[in-house]
C-alpha cells in the first residue's frame, strides 16, 4: 500500500553531457520509477532547463523543481529580472525553484525581514526549496550556536516551504517545532533577534 508520507525528490545530474554520450538520463529513470511500481509523489530537479522540459513531456504529472545557484539569482537582482524570471520560470510549467540556501540569506548575522526571492517566486505560484541544510556544527554559521533549529527556523520565517537537507529528521524536527509554537502564538525566539534587541 502507497504511503503518502513517503516521496521521491530526484535530481537529474549533468543529463546534457550524459545524453551527449549516448546515455539519456531522462527515460531511464522514468522507466526505473514506472518498473518499481511506487506510486508516491515525486519531484524532479534539476540545474538544467532541458532536463526539466523533458521530464515534463515525458511525466507531466511529476513537479518539476528549478534549481539555482547564488550566482544565478544574484545576476537576475543585479539585472533586475528576478521577477521576470520566476514568472518565465511558472510559463514553462515548472512547480518550484530550488536556490541555493545563501540567494535567501546572504547573512545569518543579520537576517532580511523578508526575502525577495521568496516572495518573487511565491507571487508566481512557485514554491521555494533552498538547498543543501547540513547540521554539522563546522558547517554551521556561528550565529546558530551549533543548534541546526535555529537555521532552518531562519528560513522558514522568511516563508520558504520547504528545504533541501542531508539531515531531514533534523529538518523535519525544527518545521514541527516551529509550526508548534506559531500555532500557539509563539514565535521561534532566533539568536539574531537576541542580537538585534
Amino acid at each position: 500500500r502507497p504511503n503518502p508520507d513517503v516521496g521521491l525528490y530526484i535530481e537529474t545530474k549533468r543529463p546534457a553531457w550524459y545524453r551527449s554520450i549516448g546515455l539519456p538520463l531522462e527515460e531511464k529513470l522514468v522507466e526505473t520509477v514506472d518498473a518499481s511500481s511506487f506510486k508516491g509523489p515525486v519531484i524532479i530537479q534539476s540545474f538544467e532547463e532541458d532536463s526539466l522540459k523533458r521530464m515534463q513531456e515525458l511525466k507531466p504529472e511529476w513537479k518539476q523543481v528549478k534549481l539555482l545557484t547564488k550566482e544565478d539569482i544574484d545576476i537576475s537582482i543585479e539585472s533586475d529580472c528576478l521577477d521576470k524570471m520566476m514568472k518565465d520560470f511558472a510559463a514553462l510549467g515548472i512547480d518550484g525553484i530550488g536556490p541555493d540556501k545563501s540567494s535567501i540569506l546572504p547573512d545569518p548575522t543579520s537576517p532580511p525581514e523578508t526575502s525577495p526571492v521568496v516572495e518573487a517566486a511565491h507571487r508566481h505560484g512557485l514554491i521555494v526549496h533552498p538547498y543543501t541544510f547540513r547540521s554539522d556544527v563546522t558547517r554551521l554559521h556561528r550565529i546558530y550556536g551549533g543548534n541546526a533549529s535555529q537555521e532552518f527556523a531562519q528560513f522558514f520565517r522568511l516563508g520558504v516551504d520547504g528545504v533541501f537537507s542531508d539531515f531531514p529528521g533534523h529538518a523535519v524536527f525544527a518545521r514541527e517545532l516551529y509550526n508548534r509554537l506559531r500555532l500557539e502564538g509563539s514565535d521561534f525566539l532566533l539568536y539574531s533577534d537576541m542580537l538585534t534587541n
